[in-house]
């Protein structure tokens, strides 16, 4: 929290208003591709044998490091203690590959959106 006060603060003295953009992944796709790519580099002949991919998912699933990437609620908490809410924006990056998720964005933004 103190680098966003500290961001915050800096902006703000050059009367910048700060408009965080936080994109999310989908936790379980987040999980999905990192065994994915965890078999494809490592057990490449694993990649067909479900049991195995469930394994590699459950181990994946329980790594403390996983769990500080999916668990947004301490981000979003974070921000909100620092920024109004109404300066906020969430999405999932999944919604970046459309006009629509840009959109939202850029309209947070004050921005023009061009695909």
């Amino acid at each position: 929290m103190n680098e966003f006060s500290t961001i915050k603060r800096i902006f703000e003295s050059n009367s910048i208003v700060v408009k965080p953009v936080l994109i999310m992944r989908d936790p379980f796709e987040r999980i999905w591709s990192e065994v994915r790519m965890n078999i494809k580099n490592k057990y490449p002949d694993q990649k067909n044998n479900e049991e195995f991919v469930c394994v590699k998912l459950l181990e994946t699933y329980r790594l403390k490091g996983v769990e500080e990437k999916t668990r947004y609620e301490r981000m979003i908490k974070n921000l909100e203690n620092v920024f109004d809410n109404q300066n906020i924006h969430y999405e999932f990056s999944e919604n970046l590959y459309s006009q629509q998720g840009l959109d939202r964005i850029t309209n947070h933004l004050g921005m023009l959106s061009v695909i």
